[in-house]
């Protein structure tokens, strides 16, 4: 028996190094068929890797030239294709913006030889979804986290990725309505939280939401604005997240509404009203 396992260790060494080339071909033979649309360059611990978007489509529109079907990583000399796209339906982009370990997409270290890569995938037109794509620079083996989370705005902050939540209202509500005697044009708007990947999971920014928000201005700080907008310390959520947002270009003034109910009417909202700019 121990004689029959000696005989098949050559062989099971052979079909390893057969599949491993068999890779190899398949990875390359894509590299020949397919152009690349961008690229960034990462280090970690001494060691180089280029990531390459690429598509199979030579000249694209505008707004499809950053996208492609797959993703590379170029360590070594020896190009690697990345688990995104797997099903071979979706598109592609990197998540653009300043970091420590790549040249012009974000990326932070999540242990001593992991960086996590965040890309953007086409999710055209409520807006690219997050995917983050955890590469070991010392085994080049990786593992893909996609979310259902909607953005389009990141940073790296003490080490962590924040991101904007983009969220699109299907059918907001407009109108005009009366405002102490004066008539507004109002539309309902979102307030954005930003969120912080914290491990695998994400959390609410309050902070970083307050200050980024566009009606930051009509609060008189972070307090009052959490107060409005329902935050809850316990879930680290926004309970509220929807307002009105009402203007009259004549008078050069603007107002705010918080709806604290699904179904209301709009006349018996606490407008704050300030001077439009």
């Amino acid at each position: 028996m121990q004689k029959l396992m000696l005989n098949l260790i050559p062989l099971l060494v052979l079909v390893l190094a057969s599949a491993v080339m068999a890779g190899d071909f398949q990875t390359r033979s894509l590299i020949d068929k397919t152009y690349v649309r961008d690229n960034s360059y990462c280090r970690l611990n001494n060691k180089t890797i280029e990531i390459e978007v690429r598509s199979f489509d030579k000249y694209t529109e505008v707004g499809d030239s950053e996208y492609g079907e797959h993703i590379f990583a170029l360590q070594s000399g020896r190009p690697i294709l990345l688990p995104l796209n797997h099903d071979n339906l979706g598109s592609y982009r990197l998540f653009k913006g300043k970091s420590d370990y790549c040249s012009k997409s974000l990326a932070i270290s999540t242990g001593e030889d992991v960086l996590a890569l965040f890309f953007l995938k086409d999710n055209r037109p409520l807006g690219d979804t997050l995917s983050i794509l955890f590469y070991n620079v010392k085994t080049t083996r990786s593992q893909l986290l996609e979310t259902a989370y909607s953005t389009e705005n990141g940073i790296i902050d003490q080490g962590k990725l924040k991101f904007q939540l983009l969220q699109k209202n299907i059918a907001p509500q407009l109108g005009k309505i009366k405002i102490k005697g004066s008539d507004f044009i109002f539309h309902e708007k979102s307030i954005r939280p930003w969120l912080v990947l914290e491990g695998t999971d994400f959390v609410t920014d309050n902070f970083l939401t307050y200050e980024r928000s566009e009606v930051q201005i009509h609060f008189i700080n972070q307090n009052e604005f959490e107060r409005n907008f329902g935050w809850n310390p316990k879930s680290k959520k926004f309970l509220l997240q929807k307002y009105y947002y009402a203007i009259n270009h004549q008078l050069k003034e603007e107002c705010l509404a918080v709806p604290y109910k699904k179904k209301m009417n709009l006349a018996t909202h606490k407008w704050k009203c300030r001077k439009h700019p």
